[in-house]
Protein backbone atom coordinates (compact mmCIF):
# COMPACT_ATOMS: atom_id res chain seq x y z
CA UNK A 1 0.00 0.00 0.00
CA UNK A 2 1.82 3.36 -0.83
CA UNK A 3 1.32 6.35 1.16
CA UNK A 4 0.81 8.69 2.09
CA UNK A 5 -2.30 9.61 1.40
CA UNK A 6 -4.63 12.47 1.48
CA UNK A 7 -6.52 12.40 4.08
CA UNK A 8 -6.73 9.48 7.34
CA UNK A 9 -9.76 8.48 5.65
CA UNK A 10 -8.15 7.40 2.60
CA UNK A 11 -5.90 5.18 5.26
CA UNK A 12 -7.95 3.59 6.51
CA UNK A 13 -10.38 2.58 3.34
CA UNK A 14 -7.39 1.70 1.63
CA UNK A 15 -7.09 -1.50 4.68
CA UNK A 16 -10.71 -2.15 4.47
CA UNK A 17 -12.61 -5.07 2.57
CA UNK A 18 -15.15 -6.89 2.38
CA UNK A 19 -13.58 -9.13 5.69
CA UNK A 20 -12.67 -6.50 7.81
CA UNK A 21 -13.17 -2.87 7.99
CA UNK A 22 -11.59 -0.21 9.85
CA UNK A 23 -13.88 3.38 10.17
CA UNK A 24 -13.59 6.85 11.39
CA UNK A 25 -16.82 9.40 11.63
CA UNK A 26 -16.11 10.44 8.77
CA UNK A 27 -16.53 6.94 6.84
CA UNK A 28 -19.18 5.67 9.25
CA UNK A 29 -21.93 5.56 6.99
CA UNK A 30 -20.33 2.54 5.30
CA UNK A 31 -20.20 -0.04 8.24
CA UNK A 32 -22.61 -2.83 7.34
CA UNK A 33 -25.97 -3.19 8.85
CA UNK A 34 -24.80 -6.99 9.66
CA UNK A 35 -23.84 -9.05 12.71
CA UNK A 36 -20.13 -9.28 13.52
CA UNK A 37 -17.73 -8.56 16.08
CA UNK A 38 -15.73 -5.46 16.55
CA UNK A 39 -13.61 -3.26 18.76
CA UNK A 40 -12.58 0.11 18.91
CA UNK A 41 -9.10 1.78 18.84
CA UNK A 42 -7.21 4.78 19.78
CA UNK A 43 -5.21 6.51 17.15
CA UNK A 44 -1.65 6.96 17.51
CA UNK A 45 -0.67 9.74 15.67
CA UNK A 46 2.50 12.23 16.99
CA UNK A 47 1.18 15.68 16.26
CA UNK A 48 2.81 17.66 18.37
CA UNK A 49 5.66 16.51 21.37
CA UNK A 50 6.28 13.07 21.40
CA UNK A 51 6.72 12.40 25.13
CA UNK A 52 3.27 13.60 25.52
CA UNK A 53 1.73 11.89 22.96
CA UNK A 54 3.60 8.28 24.39
CA UNK A 55 1.77 9.27 27.47
CA UNK A 56 -1.13 10.45 26.63
CA UNK A 57 -1.78 6.68 25.07
CA UNK A 58 -0.25 5.32 28.16
CA UNK A 59 -3.10 7.35 30.27
CA UNK A 60 -5.70 5.12 27.97
CA UNK A 61 -4.19 1.84 28.24
CA UNK A 62 -4.14 2.01 32.19
CA UNK A 63 -7.44 2.40 33.07
CA UNK A 64 -9.27 0.30 35.07
CA UNK A 65 -12.93 -0.66 35.15
CA UNK A 66 -13.17 -1.30 38.63
CA UNK A 67 -12.29 1.98 39.65
CA UNK A 68 -13.47 4.13 36.70
CA UNK A 69 -9.74 5.39 36.32
CA UNK A 70 -6.15 4.80 36.37
CA UNK A 71 -5.02 1.29 37.88
CA UNK A 72 -4.23 1.47 41.65
CA UNK A 73 -3.34 -1.12 44.75
CA UNK A 74 -3.52 -0.86 47.88
CA UNK A 75 -3.76 -2.61 51.20
CA UNK A 76 -1.88 -4.08 54.23
CA UNK A 77 -0.22 -7.04 55.39
CA UNK A 78 1.35 -9.03 58.39
CA UNK A 79 4.77 -9.80 59.20
CA UNK A 80 5.42 -11.13 63.04
CA UNK A 81 3.72 -8.65 64.99
CA UNK A 82 3.95 -5.82 62.69
CA UNK A 83 1.38 -4.59 59.88
CA UNK A 84 2.60 -3.01 56.92
CA UNK A 85 0.67 -1.29 54.75
CA UNK A 86 1.09 -0.02 51.06
CA UNK A 87 -0.43 1.73 48.16
CA UNK A 88 1.02 1.96 44.73
CA UNK A 89 -0.50 3.40 41.57
CA UNK A 90 0.63 3.17 37.47
CA UNK A 91 1.92 5.81 35.75
CA UNK A 92 2.63 7.30 32.68
CA UNK A 93 6.00 7.09 32.45
CA UNK A 94 8.19 5.12 29.70
CA UNK A 95 11.56 4.27 29.78
CA UNK A 96 12.94 7.49 27.77
CA UNK A 97 15.65 6.93 24.70
CA UNK A 98 17.04 10.63 24.60
CA UNK A 99 18.93 9.39 21.65
CA UNK A 100 15.64 8.24 19.50
CA UNK A 101 13.56 10.82 21.18
CA UNK A 102 16.04 13.28 19.61
CA UNK A 103 16.09 11.67 16.43
CA UNK A 104 12.51 12.24 15.65
CA UNK A 105 13.18 15.76 16.79
CA UNK A 106 15.19 16.26 13.44
CA UNK A 107 13.36 14.40 11.17
CA UNK A 108 10.42 16.21 12.21
CA UNK A 109 12.10 18.95 10.65
CA UNK A 110 14.34 17.34 7.93
CA UNK A 111 11.80 15.49 6.20
CA UNK A 112 10.02 16.81 3.21
CA UNK A 113 6.30 17.43 3.79
CA UNK A 114 4.95 14.28 2.23
CA UNK A 115 7.79 12.02 3.35
CA UNK A 116 7.34 12.99 6.80
CA UNK A 117 3.35 12.84 6.41
CA UNK A 118 3.88 8.76 5.18
CA UNK A 119 5.76 8.37 8.51
CA UNK A 120 3.26 9.67 10.33
CA UNK A 121 0.42 7.79 8.41
CA UNK A 122 2.90 4.32 9.04
CA UNK A 123 2.34 5.13 12.76
CA UNK A 124 -0.77 5.46 12.76
CA UNK A 125 -1.64 2.24 10.93
CA UNK A 126 0.33 0.40 14.05
CA UNK A 127 -2.94 1.64 16.11
CA UNK A 128 -4.25 -1.90 15.17
CA UNK A 129 -1.28 -3.19 17.05
CA UNK A 130 -1.93 -2.04 19.97
CA UNK A 131 -4.45 -3.31 23.12
CA UNK A 132 -8.26 -2.54 21.79
CA UNK A 133 -10.24 0.22 24.55
CA UNK A 134 -13.40 -1.86 23.90
CA UNK A 135 -14.33 -5.50 22.48
CA UNK A 136 -17.84 -6.53 21.50
CA UNK A 137 -20.31 -8.69 19.64
CA UNK A 138 -23.57 -7.28 18.11
CA UNK A 139 -26.22 -7.97 15.72
CA UNK A 140 -26.28 -4.67 13.76
CA UNK A 141 -22.12 -3.23 13.41
CA UNK A 142 -23.57 0.13 11.99
CA UNK A 143 -26.25 0.17 15.11
CA UNK A 144 -23.14 -0.51 17.43
CA UNK A 145 -21.31 2.14 16.24
CA UNK A 146 -24.40 4.66 16.76
CA UNK A 147 -24.54 3.43 20.30
CA UNK A 148 -21.55 3.67 21.34
CA UNK A 149 -21.02 7.09 19.97
CA UNK A 150 -24.16 8.84 21.22
CA UNK A 151 -23.78 6.50 24.59
CA UNK A 152 -27.79 5.81 23.86
CA UNK A 153 -29.14 2.32 24.13
CA UNK A 154 -27.62 1.62 27.89
CA UNK A 155 -24.25 2.04 26.56
CA UNK A 156 -21.72 1.90 29.31
CA UNK A 157 -17.88 2.16 26.98
CA UNK A 158 -19.73 5.67 26.08
CA UNK A 159 -19.71 7.40 29.54
CA UNK A 160 -16.30 5.39 30.91
CA UNK A 161 -14.43 7.22 27.84
CA UNK A 162 -15.86 10.57 28.01
CA UNK A 163 -15.38 10.58 32.06
CA UNK A 164 -12.02 9.63 31.99
CA UNK A 165 -10.94 11.68 29.11
CA UNK A 166 -12.37 14.89 31.08
CA UNK A 167 -11.11 13.89 34.43
CA UNK A 168 -7.11 13.41 32.83
CA UNK A 169 -7.91 16.64 30.88
CA UNK A 170 -7.25 14.56 27.54
CA UNK A 171 -8.05 16.29 24.00
CA UNK A 172 -9.24 12.57 22.45
CA UNK A 173 -12.86 12.53 21.67
CA UNK A 174 -15.09 9.42 20.81
CA UNK A 175 -15.65 10.31 17.68
CA UNK A 176 -11.51 10.21 16.70
CA UNK A 177 -11.22 6.63 17.40
CA UNK A 178 -10.82 4.15 15.14
CA UNK A 179 -13.77 1.11 15.03
CA UNK A 180 -12.97 -1.80 13.41
CA UNK A 181 -15.27 -4.40 12.36
CA UNK A 182 -15.57 -7.95 11.18
CA UNK A 183 -19.32 -8.92 10.29
CA UNK A 184 -20.41 -12.49 9.78
CA UNK A 185 -21.18 -13.43 6.27
CA UNK A 186 -21.46 -17.15 6.76
CA UNK A 187 -21.25 -19.39 9.67
CA UNK A 188 -23.50 -22.99 9.52
CA UNK A 189 -24.98 -21.54 5.93
CA UNK A 190 -26.62 -18.30 7.79
CA UNK A 191 -25.42 -15.65 9.81
CA UNK A 192 -28.75 -15.43 11.92
CA UNK A 193 -27.92 -19.03 13.47
CA UNK A 194 -24.80 -18.07 14.77
CA UNK A 195 -25.95 -14.93 16.74
CA UNK A 196 -27.50 -17.07 19.18
CA UNK A 197 -26.85 -16.30 22.99
CA UNK A 198 -24.72 -19.24 23.37
CA UNK A 199 -22.23 -18.15 20.37
CA UNK A 200 -22.29 -14.43 21.79
CA UNK A 201 -21.15 -15.28 24.98
CA UNK A 202 -18.12 -17.81 24.10
CA UNK A 203 -16.63 -15.47 21.26
CA UNK A 204 -16.86 -12.77 24.11
CA UNK A 205 -15.08 -14.69 27.06
CA UNK A 206 -12.24 -16.14 24.27
CA UNK A 207 -11.65 -12.26 23.04
CA UNK A 208 -11.60 -10.34 26.00
CA UNK A 209 -9.52 -12.99 27.43
CA UNK A 210 -6.84 -13.33 24.90
CA UNK A 211 -6.98 -9.02 24.04
CA UNK A 212 -7.63 -7.98 27.38
CA UNK A 213 -9.61 -4.61 26.11
CA UNK A 214 -8.68 -1.76 28.42
CA UNK A 215 -12.31 -0.08 29.09
CA UNK A 216 -13.89 -3.68 29.22
CA UNK A 217 -16.22 -4.24 32.29
CA UNK A 218 -14.76 -7.84 34.03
Amino acid sequence: MDIPFYSQQDLWRKLSSDQIGFFTEKTSSKIPQKPGIYAWFLPIDIRGDLSAEIKRCKSYYNYDSKVKGSYSLKGQVEFQWARFKYEACITEDYRVQSTLEKKWRDMSSSLSTNDFKALRQTINLTSIFSKPLYVGLTKNLSGRYEQHLTGSGGNDFHKRFKNFSNIKGLDIEMTQLIFCCIPFHHFGGSEHDFMDDDAIQVLEYIVKNITGPAFGEI
